[in-house]
């Protein structure tokens, strides 16, 4: 019995443990990345040029849909654990788990079932979209790698990012229990506590697998590598590295990302015990799942009908509806929101019409129109912040919406006061919001025990209700769920569109004298072109290395003499712009004379 004594606190806190892993919730998420962050994706490439410019300049050998195949005997110890890792952990569902890998090739007198997975001894291989996917899986495993995705609220140009709203204790646990980080490191505090290095630094840190820093490099010998081989592999890792740009960025597009809020993912989903996350990535996945999201030609078909033209027709009709069930959780005792009194339809409020949306989100092409490939923005942090005309999407989402916890504290209003000078006294002086959504912001209706808090356009910024102390407090409900959905869904496309075209530049006007090309080259810091020579099987041998003169027209020698049966001339492109990622693009070519004549072109009888 002594014994026993002595094991009952040990085996106390076992059982303690036991519980807390038992009521873990789903790892902490902005946009879900089996769907929404899939969905995303597939908006922005059919609306991207990268496709055809990688097609034209392959010669129509390379394109999104094209195989690549990754060595595991070239990956570092770090590299191979991530992929095997997020290729553990991919779902079935979203087209990022490659073929093969170590282990799935059997010996020869293997039965041919055990062989279906089986690529080439260990490689791996799947196309270049589905490498893309697996790095936006790959930038979120563990889970505790969305610290980096927020910026700070206060100042959203910090390479730190802080949130004070719960105590570190609880942050620290939290941490543990669903979003990937150690029990230990509850007890040795090295938990998230309320402070992290925010995208801002992200988007420079050399040590990162998928930062921008070692995807650049790997894009670069993408294209200089000596073999096919090599170069697929590098390219596989670099779009890796992208498919982690391109989920930071789409996180950026969330407020509470945008607002450096991480108390918001642990909001209560459910009366579930331990079932918490972020109420506007649950009101997306289930409203729109993966197919069904808010279309950038939607929003220039609603733009259209404001405007007085016909709209879209393929524009969905979504009415909002209030949703009295999306009450946040009470800070102050998460576990026991308060419960609020019935309230009778009659005092029900009007929900706010929907915003109208501008039509600059719409894609420059137009409708049945190419991919326009121009960027938001010259550079990464352009795109975050803003640059030029474009105003950034952290910006867009962390200064014209609120977030779950984000919202202004409960305060006792006055009846008399009238629905403006409300609305100012609800929302104070600390929400970080534009101006132009608080100038005019109004409480309708008002004075009243629920309704909105409305901006001078008819927006809905947030709801309130009338707790049980008789403050007026602030909330998110549906229609301000959609709302948010409808305007920053389409953003997040855009802006993960623009990436993919500022990675990939349309190549320089080109043409052909003789044995030379002239080469018209913007105006970027420097740029040098090399000349290589690409046998059938694929191996480059560098010929020369030519530097150029930015900003005007160059006359580049090919001087590759009589190529032999099979060989083709490639150009590689290397360039700094004054301010953006590096450039790093090639086109297929040859000279003149090795261009057999064709003939007379046929005759094609006219199809109608």
């Amino acid at each position: 019995m002594k014994r026993l004594s002595r094991r009952a606190p040990l085996l106390a806190a076992c059982g303690l443990l036991t519980l807390g892993l038992g009521l873990a919730s789903t790892p902490a998420a902005a946009w879900d990345p089996s769907t929404t962050h899939q969905g995303l994706l597939e908006s922005a490439v059919t609306r991207s040029a990268v496709h055809l410019r990688w097609m034209d300049a392959s010669e129509l050998e390379r394109g999104l849909f094209t195989s690549l195949r990754v060595d595991p005997d070239r990956l570092s110890k770090d590299q191979l654990r991530l992929l095997q890792l997020t290729i553990r952990s991919a779902p079935a569902d979203v087209g990022a788990r490659p073929l093969g890998g170590p282990g799935t090739c059997p010996s020869a007198a293997a039965p041919p079932e055990t062989q279906l997975f089986c690529v080439d001894q260990a490689l791996w291989e799947q196309s270049a979209l589905g490498w893309l996917r697996l790095g936006m899986l790959a930038e979120v495993t563990p889970s505790a790698r969305h610290l980096h995705h927020f910026v700070d609220r206060a100042h959203p140009e910090s390479p730190r990012w802080r949130d004070d709203d719960l105590p570190a204790s609880v942050l620290r646990k939290r941490q543990a229990r669903s979003n990937g980080e150690p029990m230990a490191g509850v007890v040795t505090g090295t938990n998230f506590a309320g402070q992290s290095s925010s995208a801002i630094a992200w988007l420079e840190d050399p040590n990162d697998l998928l930062a921008p820093p070692q995807t650049y490099a790997h894009l670069a010998a993408a294209s200089t590598a000596s073999t096919k081989a090599e170069r697929d592999h590098h390219l596989a890792l670099g779009l890796l590295g992208v498919g982690a740009l391109i989920h930071v960025m789409q996180d950026l597009s969330v407020p509470a990302h945008a607002r450096g809020d991480a108390t918001a993912f642990f909001a209560p989903l459910s009366p579930v015990l331990g079932d918490r996350g972020l109420p506007l990535q649950e009101f997306v996945r289930v409203e729109y799942g993966r197919a069904d999201l808010p279309d950038l030609l939607d929003l220039l078909g609603r733009a259209h009908a404001s405007a007085g033209l016909p709209a879209h027709p393929d524009y969905p009709d979504q009415p909002a509806e209030p949703d009295d069930l999306d009450d946040p959780e009470d800070p102050e005792d998460p576990e026991d929101p308060e419960d609020l009194e019935d309230l009778d339809d009659a005092s029900a409020p009007d929900e706010p019409a929907p915003s109208e949306p501008s039509a600059s989100l719409a894609p420059a092409g137009g409708p049945g129109q190419p991919p326009a490939g121009e960027p938001l923005a010259t550079t990464l942090l352009g795109h975050v912040l803003g640059e030029g005309q474009y105003g950034g999407i952290a910006t867009l989402a962390g200064r014209h919406f609120f977030s779950e916890s984000s919202v202004p504290a409960p305060k006792y209003l006055d009846a008399t006061l009238s629905a403006s000078e409300a609305a100012a006294t609800l929302l104070g002086d600390d929400h970080w919001l534009d101006p132009s959504e608080v100038e005019g912001a109004t409480l309708s209706p008002w004075p009243a025990e629920r309704g909105y808090l409305l901006t001078s356009t008819g927006r809905a910024l947030a709801a309130f209700d009338t707790d049980l102390d008789g403050r007026t407090r602030p909330y998110l409900d549906e229609t301000c769920y959609r709302d948010q959905a409808a305007q920053l869904l389409p953003a997040a496309a855009e802006v993960t569109r623009s990436l993919l075209d500022l990675l990939w530049p349309a190549w320089p006007q080109m043409r052909h004298l003789g044995d030379r090309v002239a080469l018209s080259i913007p105006a970027w810091a420097k740029a040098q072109v090399q000349v290589f020579v690409q046998t059938d099987a694929g191996v480059r041998r560098s010929i020369a290395r030519h530097p150029l003169e930015v900003g005007t027209d160059n006359v580049v020698p090919l001087g590759v003499g009589e190529l032999a049966a099979g060989e083709r001339v490639v150009l590689v492109l290397t360039a700094t712009r004054v301010d953006g990622p590096p450039i790093v693009i090639e086109q297929i070519t040859t000279s003149a004379a090795a261009i057999p004549d064709a003939g007379p072109a046929p005759i094609v009888p006219v199809p109608w």
